[in-house]
């Protein structure tokens, strides 16, 4: 089932400073009356950083620096975070998240593991603050459910470690990402792939490390479900996907999920696309078909 994500579709890296709002988190000396409708705060970069990718790296790293401030106080509830309307608070992790995709890996991991710090720093400041179980949410949603369009395990990994050794997620959270963060590192992208065995089309039993070919498309899926034959639709109308195949520089597996064991791959929905090199190294891991097309075109 498909969900639906709210996204901005640009990024204010330099605005004027904006007022804090005052309200009631929790605490017994904080102010009676609460303003509901607080912007979230835009980011600052500071005007000595002028190299565009830097700016941008900044961005990640300090994009949830005013909103998670533990002196920021603003209304809690089931609307609001942190005296922010929910939906402006995931439409700001929409743009958060296209942030990272923006940026070297090396900073977008540094970016989510300051976001747990971030989080956690404002849960031991007011546990009736609605900070840390929110952005816990969106994490989730964005980096790691299957039916996200800016889903990357390379980016839900350093949040699941992070939150498994929080002091404020119990026994039963612990677990949850602990085992995400082990689905996580099966099979990364600059790994080698782990090889499997399946029948192909023909009924003849092959290995993936069978196949030769400059590089290599794997496509766990069944056919009959809707999701899998628009996937495959989206391909064959793509001119870079035809060309690659037709050059024999791409190979094509279309192998069934259910001859793969759980422990080698983890194929949490499908169709699940995964983009090898010669080597059998692992470029795309469970990618989108948008992010399947936008890198095929560039190896063509």
């Amino acid at each position: 089932m498909d969900l639906m994500f709210s996204m901005k579709k640009t990024l204010l890296l330099t605005v004027p400073a904006i007022c804090l709002i005052m309200a009631a988190c929790g605490g017994n000396n904080a102010p009676k009356a609460v303003p509901q409708n607080d912007a979230f705060p835009d980011i600052q970069v500071p005007a000595m950083i002028t190299e565009p990718q830097a700016r941008m790296e900044y961005a990640a790293e300090h994009f949830w620096d005013a909103f998670a401030d533990t002196s920021r106080t603003g209304l809690c509830d089931s609307a609001h975070v942190s005296g922010v309307p929910s939906e402006t608070v995931e439409q700001a992790f929409g743009t958060y998240a296209s942030l990272l995709g923006s940026v070297s890996p090396s900073a977008a991991s540094k970016a989510v593991s300051g976001l747990v710090a971030q989080i956690s720093a404002c849960e031991a400041a007011d546990t009736s603050s609605n900070v840390f179980e929110t952005l816990s949410a969106l994490a989730g949603k964005y980096f790691y459910d299957p039916n996200s369009p800016v889903r990357d395990e390379e980016l839900y990994l350093p949040f699941a470690e992070g939150m498994a050794a929080s002091p404020y997620v119990d026994e039963a959270g612990r677990e949850k990402y602990l085992r995400a963060a082990a689905v996580c590192r099966m099979n990364r992208p600059g790994t080698v792939a782990e090889d499997f065995a399946y029948t192909d089309e023909s009924g003849r039993r092959r290995h993936l490390y069978g196949s030769v070919s400059e590089y290599t498309l794997v496509i766990f899926a069944d056919f009959g479900c809707k999701a899998c034959r628009e996937t495959k639709e989206a391909l064959a109308a793509d001119e870079t996907y035809n060309s690659l195949t037709a050059s024999g520089r791409l190979a094509v597996l279309i192998v069934d999920p259910a001859e793969i064991p759980e422990s080698v791959y983890s194929l949490r929905a499908i169709p699940s696309l995964y983009l090898l090199d010669g080597e059998k190294k692992i470029i795309l891991k469970d990618t989108t078909i948008e992010k399947l097309i936008s890198e095929l075109q560039k190896i063509g």
